[in-house]
């Protein structure tokens, strides 16, 4: 009786091993491109998320002093690491079928956007929507 591999066993096993090796190095690169996606993704909802907060805590008379549907730009974050640059712009406006005129008394609306870049082709975009009450003490 003969010990050992014989060269077909040897060689069908280095093909498998080497199908599987290459399998995972080609995943390899598009989940590095989905974990920065994600990671972008995050830093964008913390942003939109404290701006929300941040107007919201304000008065609402600061609101209802802006020019309603017109976006105004917030000053952008430094860039991250691999330099996607967020740009954040925000707007008020009338609620639907709660009030007509301009300024509102009781309730506002306010919308954060932000945008950035992934590559050269890919625009993203982040809309956060926030409504806002004025409730008199």
């Amino acid at each position: 009786m003969r010990r050992g591999f014989s060269i077909i066993e040897t060689i069908f096993a280095a093909s498998i091993l080497s199908i599987v090796i290459m399998v995972l190095f080609n995943l390899y690169p598009s989940s590095l491109l989905a974990v920065k996606r994600a990671e972008h993704r995050l830093e964008a909802t913390t942003l939109v998320q404290s701006i929300l907060e941040e107007k919201r805590a304000g008065p609402f008379t600061a609101l209802t002093a802006l020019s309603p549907e017109t976006y105004y730009n917030i000053t952008p974050p430094p860039a991250g690491e691999d330099g996607v640059q967020l740009k954040p712009k925000f707007k008020v406006f009338l609620v639907p079928n709660t009030e007509s005129a301009w300024p509102p008394k009781r309730i506002v609306g306010l919308q954060v956007v932000v945008e950035w870049r992934e590559t050269k082709k890919r625009q993203e975009k982040l809309v956060g929507e926030l409504w806002i009450c004025d409730v008199k003490k």
